[in-house]
C-alpha cells in the first residue's frame, strides 16, 4: 500500500509539471499498469519503461523508478533486466553530469552482459561507454568502444543499432576537425533512421548535419537542417532536442552576423538548460551568449557570462566548454584592456586544446578507424604468402625431379656409349657405330619431347590445382551463404511467433491488438512452411529425386487458382490484377499441374513483391499442331525491374532483386532458382525482359501434348466463403491427432454442422456403417488402417458420398494417390480457413 502510496505521489507531480498531453497520456498509462500489475515481471518492466520515458525531462523521478527496478532484479534474480536497470541509472546519472556514478554503473551494466553472454546488451553498454568518454574529452577511449558496439550490432545484423553508432563515431572524428569524415558518418546513420522512421533519430542526425554544414559556412544548407530537427523535437515536447537545436540555430545565425536572432537562440536555449538541469548544455549555451557580446564589442557582458560557463565545467568535468569558455575569456579580457588576464586564459585555452587536439591523438584515432581492416588485409596476406610457399616448395620438387632425371639419363646415355665403343672395337665396323650413334640421336629427341610433356603435364596439374581450389572457395562461400540467409529467413519469422505468442498472455493487451497480433503470427508460419517447401525442393533438385506427376491439367482451373490466392495481396497493395485468356473454351493439356502452379506463385509472389504502383497481368497462349504444341505463360509486371547485368544472376540461388539505395526486400532468393530448374526438367525454358523502374516480364514455355478443348467443363471457381449454415448436415472427421481435430471442430462449429470423430481408420469405416453422413474429412495417415485404404473400402459400397483427403505430408504424389483411392478432393496442411469451408461448401450447397 505505501509503496502504491509512493507511485502515486510521483505521477501526481509529474503530470502536474507536464505540458505536452501525448506525454501525460503515456505517463498515466504507465502508471495504471504498474498499479494493476499482477506479476512482478509486468511491474519490473513497466518500472524500466518508465525511467527510460522519464530520463530527458525528470531526471529525478526516473533515478526513483529506475532504483526500485533494480532491487526488483534482484530479488527475482533476473540479471537481464538487472543489467537494464544498472544502464539505466547510469544514462540518468550521465544526463545530470555525474561521471563517476555513471561510470560505476554502466561497469556493473557491462559485467553482468558479459556474464550472461547478451550480445545486444554488450552492443549498447559499450555505446554508452562510449558517450561517456567523449563528453569527457578522451576521443580515443571513446572511439575503441564506440568500435566494439559496432562489431556487436554487427554481427546481428542490428541496422538500428548501427545508425546510433555510426552518428556517435561520426561526433569523434568532428570534435578532431576531420569535417568530412564525420560528414558521411552522419549520412550514414540519417540513411538507417529515415528506414526505421526514427524520428526522434532522425532529429539528431539534421543537428549534427546542418553542424558539419555550418563549419563549412554554407550557411542555408545549415539552417535548413537545423528546423528540421527543431521541427520533430517540438512536435515530441523534447526539450533537450530544442534546447539543443536552439543553439544550433545561433551558431548559424552568428555567421551570418544576425547577432539579435542568434542571442534569442541562445536565451531562449538557457532557459530550457537551466529548466532540465542540464549542466553541460547551460554552460555551451553561455559560451554562445559570450559570443555574441564579444561579436558586438560589449566585453563586460562577454566575461560575465563566459565566466558562469567556465565555473560550471570545471564543476562537471567537462573538458571541451572548458575550452570554449576559456577562449571566450581571452576575447573578452583583450577588448577590456585587461592583457594580463587574456594572456593567462590565452595559455590555458592553448594547453587545454592541444591536450584533446594533439597530432598523435589524430594519428592514433585514425589508427583505431583502421585498425579491423588492417587486420583482415594482413590474414589476406598470411594465406597469399601460405600458398606461395606451398607451390615454391612444389617448383623445388619438380626441379629436383627434372635433375634426377637428367643424371638418370645422362648415365644411361654414358653406358650406352661405352657398350658402343666397346662393340665397335670388338667388331670394329663404321656402320655399326653409324647405327648406335642414330639410335642415341633418337634417344635424346624421345627424351626431349618428354621433358616437354612433363612440363605440359605441370601446368596441366596446377591448373586443375587452381579450379579445384576455386570450386572448394565457392563452396564454402555457397555454405555460408545458405546458412546466413537460412538463418535470417527462419529466426526472423520465427522471433515473431515467439514474441507475438509470448505478448498474447499479458492481460493488457486490448482485444484488437490480440487479434492483429494472431494474424501476424499466421503470416510468419505461413512463410516458415513455404520458406521449408523450398529448402525440400531445392534438395530434391540437388540430388536428381524431384518427380512429376503427369495427368490432364485444365488451364482454367490453374488460373482461376492462382487468382483466388493472389488476388488480395494484389489488392491490398493497391494493385490492379488483369488476367488475359485468349479462348472462349477451357484448354486441357497433359502435364503436371502441381509444378505448373509452383511455378506461377514463384513469380506472382516476386511481381507482388517488387510492383509498389500500378498492375500485375497473368496471361497464356498455346500454340499447337496435331495434338501437340508449345504453352506459353507470362507475367507481367510495373515494378522496379531489373538491370541488364542482373538478368541471369537472379536465377541462381540465395540471389535477390535488390534496391539497396530505398529498400530492402523479404525473401531467401530461392524461388527463381527452383523455378528454372523445375522449367528446365519439363523441356522448358523460362525468361524474363525487364527495364529499370519501368517492369519486367516473366515468361516460361513448355512443350505439351494431348492438347483439347472444352466447353463442357466447368473450371473450379474459387470464391471467398460466407456465412454457411448446415445445421442439417453431418461431417465425419477421420484425424488421429486430437490437436488437429479440436482445430477442425473450432473452424467448423459456426456453421452449425454435427461432427463425429474416428482416431483411425478402422474407426472411420464402422462409423461410416452405422451413421447417416453428408460427407468425409479424411487423414491420409492414421493408426490401424491409413485412410487411403478406409477410402479404398467406403468406395466398394458408396460411390456418391464426397471424401476430401487431407494430410500433412504433402508430398507431389499425395494428390494423385488421393483421387486414385476414390477422394473427391485434396487439402494439404497447414489448412486455411476460408480455402476447407469454400471447398466443403462446394460439395454441400
Amino acid at each position: 500500500m505505501r509503496k502504491n502510496c509512493f507511485y502515486f505521489l510521483i505521477i501526481v507531480l509529474l503530470v502536474i509539471s507536464f505540458k505536452a498531453i501525448p506525454q501525460k497520456s503515456r505517463t498515466d498509462s504507465l502508471y495504471k499498469v504498474l498499479i494493476n500489475a499482477k506479476s512482478d515481471t509486468t511491474k519490473l518492466s513497466t518500472l524500466n519503461q518508465l525511467a527510460v520515458y522519464l530520463r530527458r525531462s525528470f531526471p529525478d523521478s526516473a533515478l526513483s523508478f529506475a532504483f526500485e527496478a533494480e532491487s526488483l532484479s534482484i530479488k527475482l534474480n533476473n540479471k537481464r533486466i538487472l543489467a537494464e536497470s544498472y544502464k539505466s541509472i547510469g544514462n540518468i546519472y550521465n544526463g545530470k553530469d555525474d561521471f563517476q556514478q555513471a561510470l560505476s554503473y554502466y561497469r556493473k551494466s557491462l559485467n553482468t552482459y558479459i556474464e550472461i553472454s547478451d550480445t545486444l546488451g554488450l552492443a549498447k553498454i559499450y555505446n554508452n561507454l562510449g558517450a561517456l568518454y567523449k563528453n569527457r574529452g578522451d576521443f580515443t577511449k571513446s572511439l575503441e568502444y564506440y568500435q566494439s558496439s559496432l562489431e556487436y550490432r554487427k554481427i546481428m545484423n542490428d541496422r538500428f543499432g548501427m545508425g546510433m553508432t555510426y552518428n556517435n563515431i561520426g561526433n569523434i572524428h568532428y570534435y578532431q576537425g576531420n569535417l568530412d569524415l564525420s560528414l558521411e558518418y552522419y549520412f550514414r546513420s540519417l540513411e538507417i533512421r529515415e528506414e526505421f522512421k526514427d524520428k526522434m533519430g532522425m532529429a539528431g542526425c539534421y543537428n549534427n548535419i546542418g553542424t558539419i554544414y555550418n563549419e563549412k559556412n554554407e550557411c542555408e544548407l545549415a539552417i535548413e537542417n537545423f528546423q528540421r530537427a527543431t521541427k520533430i523535437y517540438e512536435d515530441f515536447n523534447d526539450k533537450l532536442g530544442i534546447g539543443h537545436s536552439y543553439r544550433s540555430l545561433g551558431t548559424t545565425y552568428i555567421k551570418l552576423k544576425n547577432y539579435n536572432q542568434a542571442l534569442d537562440y541562445f536565451k531562449r536555449s538557457l532557459i530550457i538548460d537551466e529548466e532540465l538541469g542540464d549542466q553541460i548544455g547551460a554552460a555551451t549555451s553561455l559560451i554562445k551568449i559570450a559570443c555574441v557580446y564579444n561579436n558586438v564589442e560589449n566585453y563586460l557582458s562577454a566575461k560575465n557570462n563566459a565566466t558562469k560557463a567556465l565555473e560550471i565545467a570545471k564543476s562537471v568535468g567537462a573538458v571541451i566548454e572548458k575550452k570554449d569558455a576559456m577562449e571566450q575569456l581571452t576575447i573578452a579580457f583583450e577588448g577590456l584592456k585587461d592583457y594580463k588576464n587574456a594572456l593567462s586564459y590565452r595559455k590555458q585555452f592553448l594547453k587545454i586544446k592541444d591536450s584533446i587536439f594533439n597530432f598523435d591523438k589524430v594519428k592514433e584515432i585514425e589508427s583505431l578507424e583502421n585498425r579491423y581492416d588492417l587486420e583482415n588485409k594482413q590474414l589476406e596476406i598470411q594465406k597469399l604468402e601460405s600458398e606461395n610457399q606451398l607451390k615454391t616448395v612444389r617448383l623445388d620438387n619438380m626441379r629436383n625431379l627434372q635433375v634426377l632425371s637428367f643424371i638418370i639419363i645422362l648415365i644411361s646415355i654414358g653406358f650406352i656409349i661405352g657398350l658402343l665403343n666397346i662393340k665397335k672395337k670388338l667388331h670394329k665396323k663404321n656402320k655399326t657405330i653409324f647405327d648406335q650413334n642414330e639410335e642415341i640421336k633418337l634417344q635424346k629427341e624421345e627424351l626431349e619431347k618428354h621433358r616437354k610433356n612433363l612440363e605440359i603435364l605441370v601446368e596441366e596439374r596446377t591448373q586443375e590445382l587452381i579450379i579445384a581450389k576455386n570450386k572448394a572457395e565457392e563452396s564454402d562461400r555457397l555454405k555460408s551463404s545458405f546458412l546466413a540467409n537460412m538463418s535470417h529467413e527462419i529466426r526472423t519469422p520465427m522471433n515473431a511467433i515467439i514474441g507475438f505468442s509470448n505478448l498474447l498472455n499479458e492481460d493488457t493487451i486490448e482485444p484488437e491488438a490480440k487479434r492483429e497480433i494472431i494474424r501476424e503470427i499466421t503470416t510468419k508460419g505461413h512463410k516458415l512452411v513455404r520458406l521449408i517447401e523450398n529448402i525440400l525442393d531445392l534438395a530434391k533438385i540437388e540430388a536428381n529425386q524431384l518427380k512429376f506427376n503427369l495427368s490432364d491439367v485444365s488451364i482454367n482451373d490453374i488460373i482461376n487458382h492462382i487468382e483466388f490466392y493472389f488476388r488480395d495481396d494484389i489488392k491490398s497493395k493497391g494493385l490492379t490484377f488483369n488476367i488475359s485468356k485468349p479462348f472462349e473454351e477451357d484448354i486441357i493439356i497433359y502435364s503436371d499441374s502441381y509444378r505448373i502452379k509452383q511455378v506461377l506463385s514463384y513469380l506472382i509472389d516476386n511481381a507482388i513483391k517488387y510492383t509498389e504502383s500500378g498492375n500485375i497481368e497473368l496471361s497464356y497462349n498455346i500454340q499447337e499442331q496435331s495434338g501437340k504444341g508449345k504453352l506459353t505463360f507470362c507475367i507481367k509486371d510495373t515494378g522496379i525491374g531489373i538491370s541488364k547485368d542482373r538478368l541471369e544472376h537472379i536465377f541462381q540461388r540465395f540471389s535477390k532483386i535488390e534496391d539497396d539505395k530505398k529498400k530492402l526486400y523479404r525473401g531467401a532468393g530461392l524461388g527463381l532458382a527452383i523455378s528454372r530448374n523445375i522449367i528446365t526438367l519439363l523441356d522448358g525454358e523460362l525468361k524474363v525482359d525487364s527495364e529499370v523502374s519501368k517492369g519486367s516480364n516473366f515468361y516460361f514455355t513448355l512443350p505439351v501434348r494431348n492438347i483439347s478443348r472444352s466447353r463442357q467443363k466447368q473450371s473450379k471457381k474459387f470464391k471467398q466463403s460466407e456465412h454457411y449454415n448446415w445445421s442439417n448436415k453431418t461431417i465425419l472427421i477421420a484425424e488421429d491427432d486430437e490437436s488437429n481435430f479440436r482445430f477442425f471442430k473450432l473452424m467448423l462449429e459456426e456453421t452449425n454442422i454435427d461432427i463425429i470423430h474416428a482416431e483411425d481408420g478402422l474407426k472411420t469405416l464402422e462409423i461410416f456403417r452405422n451413421t447417416e453422413l453428408d460427407i468425409i474429412l479424411m487423414d491420409i495417415k492414421m493408426p490401424k488402417m491409413d485412410g487411403l485404404e478406409a477410402t479404398r473400402l467406403i468406395r466398394k459400397s458408396n460411390k456418391s458420398i464426397p471424401i476430401i483427403a487431407q494430410t500433412a505430408f504433402a508430398m507431389e504424389n499425395d494428390e494423385n494417390m488421393s483421387i486414385k483411392a476414390g477422394c473427391n478432393a485434396y487439402i494439404q496442411k497447414p489448412i486455411h480457413k476460408e480455402q476447407l469451408l469454400t471447398l466443403i461448401g462446394s460439395y454441400l450447397s
